[in-house]
Parts: C-alpha cells; structure tokens; sequence
C-alpha cells in the first residue's frame, strides 16, 4: 500500500468511526447506552 498523506485524514475519520462504533457496541452490550 502506498502511503498518500492526503488521504490520511480520511483514514483518521474511519478510524474514529470505527472505534466509536465499537464503544457504541460495548455500551449496548453492557446495558448502558446513553
């Protein structure tokens, strides 16, 4: 994979989602979503 430094932000932007995603999952599994 070529590393494009312009693209990195978009990246970020997934990783955030992705990890959000994950915390929303962990709340829900846990019964506590606020």
């Amino acid at each position: 994979m070529v590393w494009q430094p312009l693209a990195s932000t978009e990246y970020a932007d997934d990783l955030v989602d992705l990890l959000n995603a994950e915390d929303l999952k962990s709340r829900l599994s846990q019964g506590r979503f606020t």
